[in-house]
Parts: C-alpha cells; sequence; structure tokens
C-alpha cells in the first residue's frame, strides 16, 4: 500500500466530483467532508444529508452506523435511516409498530433495484434484528449522549469506545457495535462538533479497505485501532477514502 499512497490520493482529489463514485466528498481544501456532510464537493450524490449539530440527526448516525454493522448490502442501511426520517422527525416520536409497517411499504414501493447503483442488485431489506437494535439505542440514548459529550470535554474517545463497545445489541445480533464506531468518530470530526477527536480514530478498516491493504487479520478492537492510526498516517485527513478508492482505482 505504501507504494501507491500518493497515487490514491491523486486518484480521489481528481474524482471529487465525478457522480459514479459518491463516497469521494471533499472540501475545497481536499480534505474529506464526511460521508454524511452536505457540504462537500460531492454533496448532490449523498443518499443521506445529516446536520450532526442536530441531535436528531446525530442519532440517525448512530442509527446508520449500527445499521451498516450488520451483513449485507451497505445500501440497506442507508435506506433504512432514509425510511425512519420519512416518518419520524425525533427520537421520542418513534413508535416501532408504525416504523416496521412504514419499511415494508418503503421496500414495496422501490422494488428491487437499488436506485442510484446503475447497476440491478438484490432487494432492499431490512434484518429484524435492526428493529432490535434501534430500541436499544433509543433506550441507551440519553446516556450515550451524555458520554459523547463527557469526552469531548476530557478528549477521551477511546474511553468513549470502550462505552459504546459495552452497550450490548447495536450491532449484528447481540453483539456490540465495533468498527463503525469510528465512522461515527470520523463523521463528527469532520462537521467540527467536537475540536478534538483525533483524526486516527477516524479511520475505518472495512472489508474493502482491509483488501487494499491485503490484511484480513485485524480481528479485534484493538487491532481496528491500530489499523485506524497507520491508515491516518498513510492519507491524513481523506482517512479511508482512497484506500475504499482502490478497487475503483485498479479497476
Amino acid at each position: 500500500m505504501t507504494k501507491i499512497t500518493e497515487k490514491l490520493k491523486r486518484f480521489v482529489i481528481a474524482n471529487k466530483t465525478k457522480p459514479d463514485l459518491p463516497y469521494i466528498n471533499l472540501t475545497d481544501d481536499n480534505r474529506y467532508a464526511g460521508w454524511v456532510n452536505a457540504s462537500g464537493s460531492n454533496s448532490d450524490n449523498l443518499w443521506l444529508k445529516l446536520d450532526l449539530k442536530k441531535e436528531w440527526d446525530t442519532f440517525c448516525l448512530f442509527v446508520l452506523a449500527s445499521a451498516w454493522s450488520r451483513q449485507g448490502r451497505w445500501e440497506n442501511a442507508v435506506h433504512f435511516v432514509i425510511a425512519i426520517r420519512e416518518k419520524f422527525t425525533n427520537i421520542k416520536s418513534i413508535d416501532f409498530d408504525k416504523l416496521r409497517n412504514h419499511c415494508d411499504f418503503y421496500t414495496k414501493k422501490h422494488g428491487k433495484i437499488l436506485k442510484g447503483t446503475g447497476k440491478t442488485r438484490i432487494m432492499i431489506s431490512f434484518g429484524q434484528d435492526l428493529y432490535r437494535s434501534i430500541k436499544i439505542l433509543c433506550k441507551n440514548w440519553s446516556e450515550i449522549k451524555r458520554n459523547l459529550d463527557k469526552s469531548g470535554k476530557s478528549g477521551d474517545w477511546k474511553g468513549f469506545i470502550r462505552y459504546l463497545r459495552g452497550v450490548k445489541g447495536l450491532g449484528n445480533g447481540n453483539k456490540a457495535m465495533k468498527i463503525k464506531i469510528l465512522l461515527i468518530l470520523r463523521e463528527l470530526r469532520c462537521q467540527n462538533i467536537y475540536k478534538n477527536i483525533p483524526g486516527d480514530l477516524c479511520c475505518v478498516p472495512d472489508k474493502r479497505v482491509k483488501e487494499a491493504y491485503e490484511d484480513g487479520q485485524i480481528g479485534n478492537l484493538r487491532g481496528y485501532i491500530k489499523a485506524s492510526k497507520q491508515i491516518y498516517e498513510d492519507f491524513g485527513d481523506l482517512f479511508d477514502i482512497p484506500a475504499f478508492a482502490y478497487n475503483d482505482y485498479v479497476g
């Protein structure tokens, strides 16, 4: 990876407004704006636009991270958050019977083709364990927000990671969230919600990124944090995006 680091950086910057690479969403000074940030260079192509100064939008970021913490097409998680935001406007208004009914309607409405991909793919689907995860997120939200603000004051973001890792059920099945905690921190840092989130805790070594690094042995949370540090050393405030773009670069 170190041999092509600069090439990947240049590739990402050169393609920052390319419609078929919507994940490349950069600021004017070529730093990553964030996946849900509407102010970046490719913001018109983002499926979600969240203002993380708002508590409801921050909650929806956690929903997205939880939905991405399980198997299945990444688009499923995005569509799930869109469906929630179509029906509800705050945490207290969420009614899970209404949410299930709306999600059933949503999947039928959008059919078998995931729009925006340019390809025919599997039907949008929302796993039943995802509803349980959102219930857990709602139940623990006040404490999650308290710990988030606590780390914002102290700068102890590893402490927040450990705390959120202790909330069982936000990941697949009854598991805790792990790798996507780093995504949450990245998005909060990109929108400058907290001034002290270190960049080396903001890189997401997901499957596609690990394949770019030819490293399938990351495994536990300590390994993810170590990998995040290495990715940040390689790409700085472009975070994991150049590594994520590797398949498009070589393709």
